[in-house]
């Protein structure tokens, strides 16, 4: 996981990464990745999912410039 994280952070060095494990005593675990530039946060299962959430995050600001 901290290979993807890293990852991450080299692609995007103006966010931040994490990640967040939801566990429960009966399973299954979940985990969710985490990114945040300033006011804007995203989330997903994996790290391509954040980067596909980044991307359209972009998309969206230029659109309303």
């Amino acid at each position: 996981m901290s290979d993807e994280l890293d990852d991450l952070r080299q692609q995007y060095p103006g966010w931040s990464f994490g990640t967040v494990w939801t566990t429960a005593a009966t399973g299954p675990d979940h985990r969710r990745v985490w990114g945040q530039q300033g006011s804007v946060l995203v989330t997903g299962r994996d790290a391509a999912a954040v980067r596909e959430q980044i991307a359209h995050e972009r998309e969206t600001a230029q659109e309303t410039r």
